[in-house]
């Protein structure tokens, strides 16, 4: 509950902050360090006392796999050896997600730059098109109005 707390705060500072409730600047940055800082304190001391392979609060998913294999022998949690072996896995699956999300925004930013104006006018409309089909919204607005909708939509979240 006090997790959710701290998180919920947290909601309530970004949305005072996109609402541009005047607050003192970057709170909800604040609040959001705040929710984390929180959550690893309760973690910490919740995970006391229990086997260091049991405890990487990042990996639960990799080590749920591993403490409570479906296969095979079930791991030493105490090992030395065992949890050096996790450790490399881990790190190897995070350099694994980040060559994924590296490649994959060069080629998303290569492919918008390949684009010209009219395919990126209906590419960005398109989304739109499927929640405003009723006030026919995308066919209403040139390249020079989706334009300045964007442009004031990013000058909100500055």
């Amino acid at each position: 509950m006090t997790m959710f707390f701290f998180f919920g705060l947290n909601g309530v500072m970004d949305i005072l902050h996109h609402y541009r409730i005047p607050l003192p600047p970057d709170l909800e940055y604040a609040s959001g360090i705040l929710a984390l800082g929180m959550e690893a304190l309760l973690f910490f001391y919740h995970l006391h006392g229990r086997p260091p392979m049991d405890i990487q609060g990042t990996w639960f998913y990799g080590v749920a796999f591993i403490l409570y294999s479906p296969v095979g022998e079930k791991w030493d949690v105490n090992s030395h050896q065992q949890m050096m072996i996790v450790t490399l896995i881990f790190t190897w699956h995070n350099a694994a997600i980040f060559v994924f999300l590296l490649v994959s925004g060069i080629l998303i930013y290569f492919r918008v730059k390949s684009m010209d104006r009219s395919t990126m006018h209906k590419s960005l409309l398109s989304p739109l098109s499927q929640f405003y089909d009723h006030h026919d919204i995308t066919k209403s607005l040139d390249y020079e109005q989706a334009k300045n909708i964007m442009m004031e939509s990013e000058e909100e979240e500055v």
